[in-house]
């Protein structure tokens, strides 16, 4: 009879753990590109100035898809490595006796017990080891990666990694290689891969550059105008933020427009809360709705401000285009429009 555990000296000659390391380089993937090349997208796009690139407008997308995908690999994938490292075989005659370790204990002290032939031959015939038996055992095949067996009409797929199985042959001319540098070849030509990707959305994210900040700042150029002839004063956040603010007569208010445009020059998102003190500013608002909200009639809108500002109560709100809602109301004895909070 003879006794056969996991060796990682009899895989280094079969390589047959093949697929089964991906979940070794998802985990290192994670680090390195989840991070590294987000790192490197993101500061890239900041030093030249690039106003949008594709991880750029979907920084949160990205990183979910791919660390979900990743920690799908790496737990399938880890499942059926400590599944082989944890199984052992006994081959008696044309008999072969599937052994799993059900000892206690963590992953690694049991994957450590079991790749040792020693605890192997003196604990498999135990109940240390939970047993399936395939009698009248045959090979019948053989793949890069596999022995094949036929028992009973079953098939046995037993991968090379066991040592002396009696129908294992080993070609004196096999390229040694170790499980740890082929994980870091594959981890690397993974990173490798997503940082060429990257990089050619740098590099697309660049040529469309000037087209992109045109759209922005004829869009931002209208707004601007409107603003600036009552009173705002506008900060340049970054290429596509701007923040617009005036304070009240009295100095105890300040009003603030934040906002976001996407590449096509349109207003992804705004940030309003507008004090209302006088005439100028409700014509402010109503020019600045003309570019807000397009697809629908502000008057009533504007007329319920006009009331508010008279004394008058008045609850309204307005649906603006980018699905926003502004809303009217009182904030410290001022007339007060904003967007929901």
């Amino acid at each position: 009879m003879i006794y056969s555990n996991p060796s990682f000296e009899t895989e280094k000659h079969t390589h047959a753990f093949g697929a089964m390391l991906w979940w070794a380089v998802s985990l290192i993937s994670m680090f390195t590109v989840g991070t590294g090349v987000t790192a490197i997208g993101l500061c890239g796009a900041s030093v030249l100035k690039i106003t949008s690139t594709f991880l750029q407008d979907n920084t949160a997308i990205v990183l979910m898809l791919f660390f979900a995908v990743a920690i799908i690999i790496f737990f399938i994938g880890l499942l059926r490595f400590a599944s082989v490292l944890t199984t052992s075989y006994k081959f008696d005659s044309n008999t072969i006796i599937k052994g799993t370790l059900a000892a206690r204990g963590g992953l690694i002290s049991k994957i450590t017990a079991n790749t040792d032939f020693e605890f192997v031959r003196a604990n498999f015939d135990t109940d240390r080891y939970k047993k399936t038996i395939y009698e009248n055992a045959v090979l019948t095949g053989e793949t890069k990666r596999y022995l094949k067996y036929s028992s009973n009409g079953r098939t046995i797929k037993i991968l090379k990694i066991y040592d002396s199985m009696p129908d294992l042959r080993i070609a004196e001319n096999t390229v040694k290689k170790s499980v740890v540098s082929r994980v870091i070849k594959r981890a690397a030509l993974v990173f490798a891969i997503f940082l060429a990707l990257e990089i050619t959305d740098l590099c697309i994210g660049y040529g469309k550059n000037d087209e992109v900040n045109g759209n922005i700042f004829q869009s931002n150029a209208t707004v601007e105008k409107i603003l600036a002839e009552n009173g705002y004063t506008m900060q340049k956040i970054s290429n596509i933020v701007y923040l617009y603010t005036k304070s009240t007569a009295d100095n105890s208010r300040t009003s603030k427009l934040r906002i976001v445009y996407n590449k096509s020059g349109n207003i992804d998102k705004t940030e309003v809360e507008m004090f209302i003190e006088s005439e100028n500013d409700i014509l402010a608002l109503e020019n600045l709705l003309k570019v807000f909200c397009k697809s629908q009639n502000t008057d009533e809108f504007i007329s319920d401000v006009r009331k508010q500002l008279d004394g008058e109560s008045a609850n309204a709100k307005l649906t603006l285009d980018n699905g926003q809602v502004l809303r009217l109301g009182t904030s410290g004895g001022y007339t007060e429009v904003h967007t929901s909070r």
